[in-house]
Parts: C-alpha cells; sequence; structure tokens
C-alpha cells in the first residue's frame, strides 16, 4: 500500500499562527507508516514556503524573508535528504512560477536526485497563478 500525499518539513506560516498541521520530520513520517502498515508514500514540502515574509502573509504579493534564495529551497532539500534516508519516501519537489520562480534550483535537485519523482504546484500558497505554467519553462522542460 502507498500513502500517495504526505508531508514532511515544516510550515512556517501554520507555526506562527498556532495552526495544525506545522511540522513533520521524515522520521516521524516513516514511524507512522510502519505503524499503519503502509509500504511507502509519497511526499511533499507542506505548502507554505519560509521564503516568503510572514510580516504579511495574507497579501497578494509576498515579498521574500532573504532567508532563502529560492523558495522552497530548504523545505525541497529537505525532502530529497529525507528520500536518501528512507527508501519507503518518494520525494517530490514544490515548484514556484512568475516573480518567485524556483526554476533552476528545482532542476538541479532533480538532475543530481533520480529518485525524485514528481513535482507539486501548489499556487495559493507560493502565489503562483496556475496560468503561469502555460509556456513557463517547467512545462517544457519536466512535463514533455
Amino acid at each position: 500500500m502507498i500513502d500517495a500525499h504526505t508531508h514532511i518539513g515544516w510550515d512556517q506560516y501554520n507555526i506562527v499562527k498556532n495552526r495544525a498541521p506545522q511540522k513533520q520530520s521524515g522520521e516521524e513520517l516513516v514511524r507512522k507508516l510502519i505503524d499503519n502498515g503502509i509500504e511507502r508514500a509519497i511526499t511533499f514540502p507542506f505548502p507554505f514556503t519560509s521564503y516568503f515574509d510572514l510580516r504579511n502573509p495574507n497579501g497578494r504579493d509576498m515579498e521574500p524573508s532573504g532567508g532563502m534564495k529560492y523558495a522552497y529551497e530548504d523545505q525541497n532539500v529537505y525532502v530529497v535528504e529525507c528520500s536518501r534516508k528512507y527508501d519507503t519516501l518518494i520525494p517530490f519537489l514544490a515548484l514556484c512560477l512568475g516573480k518567485h520562480d524556483n526554476y533552476e534550483h528545482v532542476k538541479m535537485l532533480v538532475e543530481r536526485n533520480p529518485k525524485v519523482r514528481g513535482l507539486k504546484l501548489h499556487s495559493r500558497t507560493s502565489r503562483s497563478p496556475i496560468k503561469e505554467l502555460i509556456g513557463s519553462k517547467f512545462k517544457s522542460n519536466f512535463m514533455s
């Protein structure tokens, strides 16, 4: 059995707002999988990226916090690292389009990590309108 939608890492927005879920380590997820008889899990970073400044988290045009060079930079790296450590985890990386494009970083991670099986666009939390996918570098290079 495969769980088709799990998250590991952290969601700084939910941590600040004291909402659940907030975080889950790769080890915690693997333990839950074992306890429930699940063989593997597709896993994503949490939807909100710490790339954005949380002083205005509900604003349409969020600005970078300065803590990362790319949206989802630390979160995607964490998913890759955990998938190397735990064969039960099937990594999918988060992408961001438009103004906060993380194409180069995601491309590098995919090229260096053959275990990566997919990409996820969470358009609301990444402030990436889905229409940005049309004609984007992601579509032409990853979806052909």
